[in-house]
């Protein structure tokens, strides 16, 4: 027989997936090396989660929310493209969230084309 715990003992565990930062843009599971620049300074990152809207960095370098950081998405022999985001939410020693900001019309064109290319892929 389960024993059933009291109600008012049962802790209530908030869902870190509910928030007003979720991306609401078709997410990709990928695996891109890139460069991403914080404070000044670049360092090597990967990216693990990508959307029109955004991304998620692997890096074990410590970010604060709401700081902007510069991501390079690399699109061809030595050619990269610069995003620049705002850090949405962190996770120490994994790696962070961040909103793309600022797209010109040129940047949403080359991130749609890519992801395009994500999606054949994995069709195929």
């Amino acid at each position: 027989m389960a024993r059933r715990i009291p109600e008012m003992m049962k802790k209530e565990m908030p869902d870190r997936r509910v928030s007003t930062d979720r991306r609401s843009a078709r997410r990709f599971t990928v695996t891109i090396e890139i460069v991403w620049e914080y404070l000044g300074e670049r360092h090597p990152g990967t990216i693990s989660d990508l959307s029109e809207g955004g991304c998620f960095v692997l890096t074990g370098i410590d970010v604060n929310d709401n700081d902007e950081v510069g991501v390079f998405l690399p699109i061809g022999e030595g050619m990269k493209v610069q995003y620049i985001g705002t850090i949405t939410n962190h996770f120490d020693e994994i790696g962070f969230a961040a909103r793309f900001t600022r797209l010109s019309e040129a940047q949403r064109n080359v991130l749609r084309s890519y992801l395009l290319g994500e999606e054949e892929a994995k069709a195929d």
